[in-house]
């Protein structure tokens, strides 16, 4: 409840949930909701009073540590026509089973990579028609478990922006072969537009928009310019 006074306006903060593990990402319904995560794997929605919806079933397994989990969350710009709801999130190589050391030890982490996908909630409380946007290739998996980056933007030109930080293998973000430490531009059913910048250069993503990034987790548009700009960790 206490009001602060900055150079631009006069504010007050008001607490409406607590005991939250590690929120992440957040989106707002048509309807005043809000939809979040939190990083243990979380997909919850909250009302305009603070009462929490119980977590969403049957959303991805994820793998928690340090950066990584259940990510951002973002909803599609038509979403009260089509449902579309987009995540992201951080987990092991299909059929891997991490240790219990893999989850705590220093310096030793499970292989995790960032898997970007849509789906909808349907009325039982339940994730539904999940589609996957981006399949890490295998050679991609880093045993750091920091600087997944994996904010997400629209540009309601039928593209959606999506980060990766470079997981602590800096070479990578100049590595145009790649998803690391890039900024991603896919159209909004996971396809790659024609016109990215690498899209006919050989050996490269063709999803790739910008590279050299170390971890961006902040993406929004100058509404006055229409730029695009991030921020690093």
């Amino acid at each position: 409840g206490h009001v602060f006074t900055s150079a631009k306006q006069t504010f007050k903060v008001e607490t409406l949930a607590k005991g939250l593990n590690q929120p992440w990402g957040a989106a707002f319904l048509p309807d005043g909701r809000m939809i979040f995560t939190e990083r243990s794997d979380q997909l919850r929605f909250m009302d305009k009073s603070g009462k929490l919806s119980a977590p969403v079933k049957g959303t991805p397994a994820v793998f928690e540590r340090q950066d990584g989990g259940l990510l951002d969350v973002a909803l599609h710009p038509d979403f009260a026509k089509n449902g579309w709801i987009y995540i992201s999130y951080s987990t092991v190589p299909p059929g891997y089973t991490p240790t219990p050391e893999e989850y705590k030890a220093p310096n030793l982490s499970a292989p995790t990579m960032t898997y970007v996908m849509r789906g909808k909630v349907n009325a039982n409380n339940e994730w539904v028609d999940q589609q996957i946007l981006f399949n890490p290739p295998a050679d991609s998996y880093r045993t750091s478990a920091d600087h997944y980056g994996s904010r997400f933007l629209f540009d309601g030109k039928g593209h959606f922006f999506w980060s990766m930080g470079e997981r602590h293998d800096y070479q990578m973000s100049q590595n145009l072969a790649s998803p690391l430490g890039k900024i991603h531009r896919l159209n909004d059913d996971g396809s790659i537009p024609s016109d990215n910048p690498f899209v006919h250069t050989p050996g490269a993503l063709g999803s790739i928009w910008t590279y050299g990034h170390r971890n961006p987790e902040g993406l929004s548009f100058d509404p006055a310019t229409g730029l695009l700009w991030e921020t690093e960790h």
